[in-house]
């Protein structure tokens, strides 16, 4: 909702720590990118969405604090759901909208 569904041109973003709770972050209203800030203590996995009219994939910012944090990263995108993870590369979990189905 914060987004529009990826209409808007700004990015959400949550975290998910190892207890299995979520912090959510919202949005920076940045412009096509979000600055994430400190991630909590515990931060297993980040999820944020990418606006629709900017680039699906995870973004070479993305990558790297994957990398720096040794943690997995997520985008949620209208053109599908994406991971990363070193060194496993970045994957298309799920393409266009079906991650909005339940998995099989």
């Amino acid at each position: 909702m914060a987004t529009a569904n990826g209409r808007d041109v700004f990015e959400a973003a949550f975290f998910i720590r190892e207890d299995g709770s979520i912090d959510y972050r919202g949005t920076t209203r940045e412009y096509l990118t979000m600055h994430l800030g400190k991630i909590p203590s515990g931060t297993v996995a980040i999820f944020h969405t990418h606006p629709n009219q900017g680039v699906a994939e995870l973004s070479r910012a993305d990558k790297k604090v994957a990398d720096d944090n040794g943690l997995v990263i997520y985008a949620i995108t209208n053109r599908g759901l994406f991971q990363y993870s070193h060194p496993r590369g970045e994957v298309l979990l799920r393409p266009d909208m079906e991650w909005e189905k339940a998995c099989q």
